[in-house]
């Protein structure tokens, strides 16, 4: 007689999260986080992350998601610890260990550094110096594994990218018009972001009426101080060279851009209204979408992809290899609030003029480069 073999339960599949979502979190460190943004009062203190401006209690939150991900993945997640008693050294090693294998040493530094941030925050009353120590021994030896000067391109290269992208998309304006958009508005892009290097949170965010803005035949940008990673307001006139290029945009390409129908949900789609960016979906253009268009022009062009961010080293570079002794124009190019910071990511030269000088320098070495040096439009640059 056959034995019958009993049945046993199989447990499901464990799912892999790379980050928990902030509703995902125990209720301990959503606690936790909700006491360390707490605003002060009259008669109490606020949390240390009071004053944290939105896109740093973002960044914050997700790194922090990561972590509980991590501890999630490797059964070490339990509801019953609080958020100090789970970060122990021997997680914290395992963390690091998986960093460094993933990730570059600069990349893990940040992780660790804004894992420790956020439980300063969350946890006060708890010693963190082993972590600090843990940080600073990964700040030291944290090289970049690219040099910058390696993604460094002269922001008239860029412009001439740019220019050269809305030259072939107009030349498939009648045979293929959603793909001539598309085409146009990444030139666009990339010239008008060499030209104003916002920081790419800024330069995607921008609303047609609300941070670009027409006076009569003139355009300009405008950003209020809490939407900028500083606190301090930008204004900044469109660079007169592409005016033409924002007429054919708006008139043109974008509203190609809009009548997609390839997807996105109407909340997007409504969101996207008074975008300046617009996907090749009728949505606004992601972060993402933003980066991987940037790269993959600037590869088949300068042999190597740039990323967003690489616009503002390009920037406040060229302006120290054309003219040196205007180069400090670069912290109000780049809205720095501390030269010290200028200087130690991007260069060590002086100035005192701005956007205007990065125009006519940027101008007078095309003019050069082609054999017709003339005045810049906008001076003559002493």
């Amino acid at each position: 007689m056959a034995i019958q073999q009993s049945k046993v339960a199989v447990p499901p599949r464990r799912t892999k999260r790379p980050r928990l979502e902030f509703e995902q979190w125990p209720a301990s460190d959503r606690a936790a986080w909700e006491m360390a943004c707490k605003p002060s009062g009259f008669l109490s203190p606020g949390g240390k992350g009071a004053n944290w401006r939105p896109a740093t209690s973002d960044s914050l939150i997700g790194n922090y998601g990561r972590w509980l991900g991590f501890l999630y993945n490797r059964g070490w997640l339990l509801d019953s610890e609080a958020p100090a008693d789970r970060v122990t050294q021997p997680r914290i090693l395992a963390l690091i260990g998986m960093l460094q294998r993933d990730y570059a040493p600069v990349t893990a530094t940040v992780a660790v550094s804004q894992l420790l941030m956020a439980l300063n925050a969350m946890c006060p009353a708890t010693d963190w110096a082993w972590l600090r120590n843990a940080r600073a021994n990964l700040q030291r030896e944290a090289l970049p594994l690219r040099h910058k000067s390696e993604r460094v391109q002269e922001s008239r290269e860029i412009v001439d990218l740019g220019h050269q992208l809305m030259q072939q998309a107009e030349a498939l304006t009648m045979t293929d018009p959603e793909r001539a958009a598309n085409l146009y508005r990444d030139g666009f892009m990339i010239a008008l972001l060499a030209m104003r290097p916002f920081r790419r949170r800024n330069f995607l965010s921008i609303e047609i009426g609300r941070h670009l803005l027409r006076s009569g035949s003139s355009w300009s940008f405008s950003f209020a101080a809490e939407e900028t990673k500083n606190g301090r307001a930008i204004a900044r006139e469109f660079p007169s060279e592409l005016l033409p290029c924002l007429t054919r945009y708006l008139e043109r390409h974008r509203p190609c851009l809009r009548r997609s129908t390839k997807g996105g949900s109407s909340t997007d789609r409504a969101s996207a209204v008074n975008r300046l960016w617009i996907s090749s979906r009728g949505n606004p253009m992601s972060l993402t979408a933003f980066a991987r268009s940037i790269a993959h022009h600037t590869e088949r062009h300068f042999g190597r992809a740039m990323h967003p961010h690489a616009f503002r080293h390009s920037a406040a570079t060229s302006m120290a290899r054309v003219d040196p002794a205007h180069a400090y124009v670069a912290m109000d190019v780049l809205d720095h609030a501390d030269i010290a910071t200028t200087q130690r990511h991007y260069i060590a030269a002086r100035s005192e003029r701005s956007h205007e000088l990065v125009e006519a320098l940027i101008e007078e070495r095309r003019q050069a480069v082609t054999g017709l040096l003339t005045p810049a439009r906008k001076g003559k640059v002493p």
